[in-house]
Order: C-alpha cells, then structure tokens, then sequence
C-alpha cells in the first residue's frame, strides 16, 4: 500500500523535475495549474451544489457550516 505522503513527495518532485527542463510542458502545466485554481478558490457569492442520481444513504448540502454534522444520533 502507498503512503499518500510518500506518493506525493514523489509527483512534486517530479513535476519539478519536467517544469524545469520542459518550457512547453512548462507553459501547459502553468495553463492547467491556473484552470483549477479558479475553480478551487472559495467563492464568497452564491452557492450552487448538484446533485444526480440517487443517494442510499445521508447527504447533506451546506456551506459554511460552523460546527459539526452529524447523522444517527440520539437526539437530546
């Protein structure tokens, strides 16, 4: 079994490696990079969340929950 630590010390150093010796791999990676940290930002407007299929279990849909979630519990 991989340690996700390990797996990704490994990537980084790799990537590292190929964006210093590749300018075009460089310029794509960059391009890429770019793309998912517009999407990842936090978005301070409105939220919008999906959902298709169907769920067998719990689901919750928030955002900015301040404190915690839970499902099954007694209630008090």
């Amino acid at each position: 079994m991989y340690r996700l630590e390990r797996v990704g010390g490994h990537l980084a150093v790799l990537l590292a490696q190929k964006i210093l010796c590749d300018p075009a791999f460089r310029a794509a990676f960059g391009a890429r990079f770019a793309q998912a940290e517009e999407l990842l930002t936090v978005n301070t407007g409105n939220v919008t969340n999906a959902l298709s299929g169907g769920v067998g279990g719990s689901m919750v849909r928030a955002r900015d929950v301040d404190g915690g979630i839970s499902f099954g519990g007694r209630r008090s």
